[in-house]
């Protein structure tokens, strides 16, 4: 005797979703692997950055382009402070960076999230490259980023990316406007 079992409401209820979710994209539907809906997430939060950069980039004075030995000088042996609301987690900060350009182009990162004194990390560098400044900070990327670097309003720094055939070539990513000379000294 042959069992037949009536179709569970799993059954039916999943292809009928995924249908109505491609139909009417609603809101908080996803079809596939948890990766593809991570992966579809990223992109999502990437373009609204990319769109962000954008913004701000037509907002802003470019200022004048340092590069060569100017860039350099500017750099070299001072402490740049970024200065952000919130903590990576969504905490209210202030959250600051310290980026620090070592004369023997060491590149060394610190912030005020979890104390402690920056540590070189080896292999970390910074060099300019005529108009190029190309940092290396392997805790953010195992490739070096470039920037245009020019210097605005106030002496402060705009840092513009330099990685032509992406959608952020030439988009600002940062205006920094507070150094100090000598390593970062972490202030809470």
């Amino acid at each position: 005797m042959k069992t037949t079992h009536a179709p569970t409401h799993t059954n039916i209820l999943t292809p009928l979703m995924i249908a109505i979710c491609l139909a009417v994209a609603l809101p908080g539907c996803y079809y596939g692997s948890d990766a593809q809906y991570s992966q579809r997430q990223a992109q999502k939060r990437n373009e609204a950055g990319t769109q962000g950069m954008r913004e701000a980039t037509m907002q802003t004075p470019r200022g004048l382009t340092l590069e060569g030995d100017a860039l350099q000088q500017r750099l070299v042996e001072r402490t740049w402070i970024s200065e952000y609301e919130r903590f990576p987690n969504g905490a209210i900060g202030p959250y600051r960076t310290y980026d620090y350009y070592r004369q023997d182009g060491q590149f060394i990162h610190g912030h005020n999230w979890v104390y402690g004194e920056p540590v070189p990390t080896p292999g970390d560098y910074w060099r300019v490259d005529g108009a190029r400044l190309c940092v290396l900070h392997q805790a953010m990327s195992a490739q070096p980023a470039c920037y245009t670097v020019t210097q605005g309003a106030r002496q402060a720094l705009h840092f513009y990316i330099d990685a032509p055939g992406t959608p952020n070539h030439g988009l600002l990513t940062r205006v920094i406007d507070r150094n100090e000379a000598g390593p970062p000294k972490l202030k809470p």
